[in-house]
């Protein structure tokens, strides 16, 4: 099969006849399921991948284990909404990963070097650690989590079906930034 009908059999197989949803369709759980051909697995021409959906994103999920001993494994999300168009959301990756690998698992996603990009559509990868006890060596060490705008930056709400239980309300961000200002001048 040549590269082009392989590409365009791949675009159809994993495009369902559910390929197009409204992009604010409310958020369903991930269900694994198939493609239009009865396969519960898809190959991209190098690896085979798990296949989920919700009423947003469709989702192939594979394990890398390393040969390596001391190599922890990674879980390779490959990403891309139902109609197709391009993620803009933060908050719906971190979904998909809590969802499918775990809410204590972190991951990367990864801006390569130019040799080595790959930007042939609206996809997006996430690279997880299946273990909820690796930590990745740089980010923010305690959690934060606000909506509105407070201090001058704009954070979108959350679904109410999803808002935080510790979500930082307006009045003590305002006084951090305040105590902030008095100890270092700034902020």
């Amino acid at each position: 099969m040549g590269r082009r009908s392989w590409q365009k059999k791949m675009r159809r197989t994993l495009q369902g006849k559910e390929a197009t949803v409204r992009a604010d369709e409310p958020w369903t759980p991930f269900e694994q399921t198939t493609d239009s051909q009865g396969n519960d697995r898809c190959f991209d021409g190098t690896n085979w991948f798990d296949i989920y959906k919700n009423s947003r994103f469709t989702v192939l999920k594979r394990t890398i284990t390393s040969s390596h001993e001391n190599e922890p494994e990674i879980v390779h999300l490959s990403i891309k909404r139902n109609d197709r168009a391009p993620i803009m959301n933060w908050r719906d990756l971190q979904k998909i990963k809590n969802e499918l690998v775990g809410p204590e698992c972190e991951a990367v996603q990864i801006f390569p070097a130019e040799s080595r990009m790959v930007d042939t559509s609206n996809q997006y990868h996430l690279w997880v650690f299946s273990d909820p006890k690796v930590r990745i060596p740089f980010g923010y060490r305690e959690r934060l989590v606000a909506e509105g705008n407070i201090m001058g930056a704009i954070q979108e709400p959350f679904e109410e079906h999803v808002r935080p239980d510790d979500l930082v309300p307006r009045e003590k961000m305002e006084e951090a930034r305040r105590v902030h200002r008095e100890m270092y001048g700034t902020g």
